[in-house]
């Protein structure tokens, strides 16, 4: 059990190993009892600077316990296996937000949104449904070959992201 304190969240300690939070005495820092977010992932923690009880996403807090400093602006924290109840260390990491956003739509071409639709007023035409850019867009085609061609491509590159990204236990 590796337990992390941090002195921006003195009533709060995180095990790395397991994933857990744990309430803590102010004085004595003896822990008290183990924390579990909320249906959002929140947890009720007291802010050691301006001393003020706040809700705090349990990812984040986690992440900063880990690398001991705030996270920065812009970045995103995500769980590597897709498990939002898996809080261990191994499984948080923080990305731009730009980059997220790459990952998100790779996520949603793999998990449905990807799909070969016949046009429904056109005859031997093909839509593909896709994601890009956080939209749902269609493209047409005349030839079921190219359809699946272009299917083939985006399937490709968003595996590709996904493989750059996220990890299986």
């Amino acid at each position: 059990m590796k337990i992390l304190y941090s002195q921006h969240y003195p009533n709060v300690a995180y095990d790395v190993q397991h994933g857990v939070f744990y309430r803590l005495k102010p004085a004595t820092q003896a822990i008290v009892r183990a924390l579990a977010p909320d249906e959002q992932g929140m947890l009720s923690v007291v802010d050691g600077l301006t001393k003020k009880h706040t809700f705090k996403k349990a990812v984040i807090l986690a992440w900063e316990f880990i690398h001991s400093s705030k996270l920065p602006d812009g970045y995103v924290v995500y769980f590597k296996n897709l498990n939002t109840a898996d809080y261990n260390g191994y499984n948080i990491a923080a990305i731009p937000r730009v980059q997220f956003a790459l990952l998100r739509d790779a996520i949603d071409n793999i998990s449905g949104v990807l799909k070969l639709v016949p046009h429904p007023t056109e005859v031997y035409s093909y839509k593909v449904r896709y994601k890009h850019k956080g939209q749902v867009l269609h493209k047409q085609f005349h030839d079921v070959v190219d359809a699946q061609k272009f299917m083939r491509s985006v399937l490709i590159k968003s595996t590709k992201i996904m493989s750059r990204y996220l990890v299986d236990k």
